[in-house]
């Protein structure tokens, strides 16, 4: 039987490890949780990062190329952000290539919203809103202290997208 190789190199494990950093830093940066995020780097291809349980960044930090990559529904994101074009590889996943933290500073809005897309899908379920939506829309943001009441709540999007229904800060007009 032959020997199993390495699952990686030191260098790659090093150059995910700092990507991985770099993503959390911002997410920290923009005011949410970052101990909801873990990582597994004990995949021989790439590192896994986990937002609220939920695998949808991995890293990839090679000699020859360094990518990213998102689930390919994640692609709206993409778009909305105005994020450069990228290849959807065969097996699901976006691939974004990228070659240090410059790039990963530019992709923070795209990790953000990652994590509130997982953020709400760790919820389980949605509703419209709780009786507090007029202090949230006084705030712009959701003020709910439970976390599963936060995560459940539908209008909490809309306040992080700047949509405001209700209140003076209301951007929209009937």
């Amino acid at each position: 039987m032959a020997a199993k190789e390495s699952k990686k190199g030191a260098d790659q494990t090093s150059g995910e490890l700092q990507v991985i950093q770099a993503i959390c830093q911002c997410i920290t940066d923009s005011g949410k949780d970052v101990s909801k995020v873990t990582y597994d780097n004990d995949v021989r291809a790439y590192s896994v990062v986990s937002i609220y349980g939920l695998k949808y960044i991995r890293v990839k930090w090679g000699k020859k190329i360094k990518f990213i990559t998102i689930p390919d529904h994640m692609n709206y994101v993409l778009k909305l952000f105005q994020l450069p074009e990228t290849a959807t590889i065969s097996d699901g996943w976006i691939r974004i290539p990228i070659s240090g933290e410059i790039d990963i500073i530019a992709l923070s809005k795209l990790f953000c919203e990652i994590y509130d897309y997982c953020y709400t899908k760790a919820a389980g379920e949605s509703f419209g809103c709780c009786s507090r939506y007029l202090e949230c829309s006084d705030n712009k943001a959701c003020i709910q202290e439970s976390e599963q009441w936060s995560k459940g709540c539908a209008y909490r999007q809309n306040l992080i997208n700047g949509k405001i229904f209700y209140g003076a800060n209301s951007t929209i007009r009937h």
